[in-house]
């Protein structure tokens, strides 16, 4: 674990990320760091573009065949919470 101190840089507080943690996140200089709390904890991640699932859905070909590995990983019983359904019909996930 690394820890960093926090220091008042004017009307904000400031941390510096140790160069080991922007490495293993692949970020640089003028590279951007998302925060958020979870359960008490600071999650950092390093920024990037989100998308909504309608959004990453209009850009897949549904139109091509399911191959059978992914026919065999979508008729897997569910081991989490997974929430969704293969449709032979369709040949593709949906839910």
């Amino acid at each position: 674990m690394t820890t960093a101190t926090l220091r008042a840089v004017g009307g904000s507080v400031m941390v510096s990320v140790p160069k080991q943690v922007l490495n293993h996140l692949g970020v640089t200089v003028g590279g951007g760091l998302d925060f958020r709390v979870v359960k008490g904890k600071v999650l950092v991640e390093k920024s990037g573009p989100s998308y909504s699932l309608e959004e990453l859905i209009a850009k897949c070909d549904l139109s091509q065949a399911v191959s059978e590995d992914e026919k065999v990983w979508a008729t897997m019983p569910d081991i989490g919470l997974e929430d969704y359904e293969y449709s032979e019909a369709r040949g593709n996930l949906g839910s």
